[in-house]
């Protein structure tokens, strides 16, 4: 979290921001990494309407001007996630991308000697193995899952989303139901 004199200094000629304004810079610069809706939590909003106050704090002119040596610098508040989140050495979402690539792309005969016989496949094919294990019959090739390849590849283009439904049941209703259609014996109805 910046230090209040941080955002003090960041506000000098602007109108001052109250505490709570301040708790909420702090927040969207440091813990809530440009969340509005969790920097206005932070800044003692209320859980329903935080959103909302979040959205329109940084509608503010005294808060754009308190972001404005890093907001300017940064571009908008996904780049000051971005700063926090590589700050901490996690991926962004480009690194995370190049990575799974070149993951894609590896050939696992580079690890093989060089006269072995799944050397002289095309690499369309070599990319294809997962693992090679020596076995007392031969070699036993694992292949990568081709389903999962193409949930994954429909996932990243869009074209999945997932759909979770829960449903809650009261346990009075679900012994009522149960006493309905199994009634016991003895008992009046």
């Amino acid at each position: 979290m910046l230090p209040f004199s941080t955002v003090a200094r960041l506000t000098e000629g602007q109108s001052r921001l109250t505490s709570r304004q301040v708790a909420f810079v702090e927040a969207f610069l440091g813990p809530a990494a440009g969340n509005a809706g969790r920097a206005a939590l932070a800044a003692g909003y209320s859980v329903k309407g935080a959103r909302q106050a979040g959205h329109k704090l940084l509608q503010l002119p005294q808060i754009k001007a308190a972001l404005g040596d890093k907001g300017d610098a940064l571009g908008t508040a996904a780049a000051v996630a971005t700063q926090v989140l590589q700050s901490r050495g996690v991926l962004t979402g480009e690194e995370a991308l190049e990575r799974l690539s070149t993951i894609a792309r590896a050939d696992i005969t580079v690890f093989l000697p060089k006269k072995h016989r799944l050397r002289k496949l095309p690499p369309e094919q070599r990319c294809l193995i997962k693992t090679v294990r020596p076995t007392a019959h031969g070699e036993v090739l694992e292949l990568y899952d081709g389903m999962r390849a193409a949930e994954l590849l429909a996932r990243a283009g869009g074209k999945l989303k997932e759909t979770t439904t829960l449903q809650v049941e009261n346990l009075e209703d679900v012994l009522a139901r149960s006493w309905k259609y199994r009634r016991p014996e003895g008992l009046a109805s």
